[in-house]
């Protein structure tokens, strides 16, 4: 998605909130003059007026970005995250790492211990087995 911001706008505050990298390039078209608000700030900013963080988590909520709804539905079809408030979905998925794989690559082997839980987002992942010496394709995600 693209934005113009204009005088009295704001980025950052999704890094800021969640503790995340960033989720958005910002460029200059032109001169600006741009206050900063550093992480400690912030956090002492907050623990004055924790209302303002509020807000800022609700206006974080209604951002329609494509990427963002995409991690908030995947996120909702998990049994283990029924029932828990779309702050906590929220904070859950800006704390996700992106990572890509190719073509061939291995995710993960029979008997390693599971420690993270797979969204795809794009591409086609196959799980297999191993029968009698074969290998057989159990899923094609």
């Amino acid at each position: 998605m693209i934005s113009l911001l204009r005088p009295g706008d704001h980025f950052g505050e999704i890094s800021l909130l969640y503790n995340c990298p960033r989720t958005a390039i910002v460029r200059s078209r032109n001169y600006n003059t741009i206050a900063k608000l550093s992480q400690a700030k912030f956090k002492n900013f907050v623990s004055d007026y924790p209302e303002y963080e509020d807000q800022l988590k609700l206006s974080i909520q209604i951002y329609n970005d494509c990427q963002k709804n995409f991690l908030l539905e995947t996120i909702k079809r998990i049994p283990y995250f029924n029932g828990i408030s779309i702050e906590a979905l929220h904070a859950v998925i800006y704390c996700l790492k992106k990572r890509y794989y190719q073509r061939g690559e291995m995710l993960f082997n029979v008997d390693d211990h599971a420690s993270s839980v797979f969204l795809v987002q794009e591409g086609q992942i196959s799980l297999y087995t191993f029968f009698e010496g074969h290998e057989f394709e159990l899923e094609r995600l």
